[in-house]
């Protein structure tokens, strides 16, 4: 079971759960790898590069708690992008 990736449709909630925290505009390279009955899962998030620090570490947070807040999930991983807004497509 080591390093096997999970079926698409677990992928696919995980990724609903990281998008749907206020403040993850997209997401992108997402992983994730079977570790004995668990998943482990690497995730970038990306937010408004003008957030504070703290702001951006809090989203981050909160992803991270939604993840392993699925039995199925060990660890997540979170690293934050910080992109461009552009405030006339918001």
């Amino acid at each position: 079971l080591m390093g096997k990736t999970p079926e698409p449709e677990i992928i696919d909630r995980l990724k609903i759960l990281a998008l749907s925290v206020e403040g993850v505009l997209a997401l992108n390279d997402v992983k994730a790898h079977y570790l004995g009955n668990f998943i482990q899962v690497e995730i970038h998030i990306e937010v408004d590069q003008e957030s504070t620090t703290q702001l951006s570490h809090s989203i981050a947070k909160t992803v991270k708690q939604r993840l392993e807040s699925e039995q199925i999930v060990d660890f997540a991983f979170i690293h934050v992008d910080p992109v461009h807004v552009d405030p006339a497509r918001a």
